[in-house]
């Protein structure tokens, strides 16, 4: 039997229906997630990269001012 507001037999047909015509969108979706994920992944491993040179560079007692270069002083 046909639903006479929606014009489907069922909510699958339906479903099925709105993502084939969602499609383009549904992809688009998935690239930008995908991309943001990767982001975040880099972001991660550069933040535990930080994190083990600060604790190299205070094992070794470098400190936050390493050595002045003319006028300038280089910091961490």
């Amino acid at each position: 039997m046909i639903n006479t507001k929606t014009g489907y037999k069922n909510t699958i047909e339906a479903i099925t229906d709105w993502i084939d015509d969602h499609s383009e969108m549904l992809s688009e979706w998935e690239a930008e997630s995908r991309y943001n994920m990767d982001f975040l992944v880099e972001k991660r491993k550069l933040d535990r990269a930080m994190k083990e040179i600060r604790e190299f560079l205070t094992v070794n007692g470098i400190q936050e001012e390493l050595r002045r270069k003319g006028k300038y002083v280089i910091k961490l």
